[in-house]
């Protein structure tokens, strides 16, 4: 085994992840590097369990791309901090930015999802969902 990763529908912060760690680090020793992509809580979150392990939790309803990398067993250096993670905003222009596209609809989108969101558009303009009608002075962001 070069390394584990466990797919984990809890909080990074669940005491269950501790606990499968002790029981992991009991067979495997602590060298063997363990990676915990969790996700119950929705929230984004990253946390470095021990020398050779760390939880992630990408977000919630899609508006975060996770990406984590953990190093194998025979490569692993205790001090070079080797797991490492990004969250990416879910949107077409910050994934055509990272895929490094510069016609972001044309070359990220499908046909099917062109036609969709030029469907969308003309939805939004026939019920006229961009007009104005009033504002509140607070964010109910969520």
């Amino acid at each position: 085994v070069d390394a584990i990763l466990i797919l984990a529908h809890m909080d990074l912060e669940d005491d269950l992840v501790h606990l499968l760690l002790e029981g992991l680090r009991y067979h495997v020793g602590t060298d063997m590097p363990i990676q915990f992509i969790t996700g119950h809580t929705h929230k984004r979150g990253y946390a470095k369990l021990d020398n050779c392990s760390a939880t992630f939790e990408a977000g919630r309803y899609l508006d975060t791309v996770g990406f984590v990398s953990f190093p194998t067993k025979d490569n692993f250096i205790e001090d070079d901090n080797e797991f490492q993670h990004v969250f990416l905003d879910a949107k077409i222009s910050t994934l055509s930015q990272v895929l490094g596209l510069d016609d972001e609809q044309e070359q990220l989108l499908t046909i099917k999802g062109q036609n969709l969101l030029k469907f969308m558009d003309q939805t939004r303009q026939h019920l006229k969902l961009d007009e104005v009608i009033g504002c509140s002075p607070r964010t109910f962001y969520l």
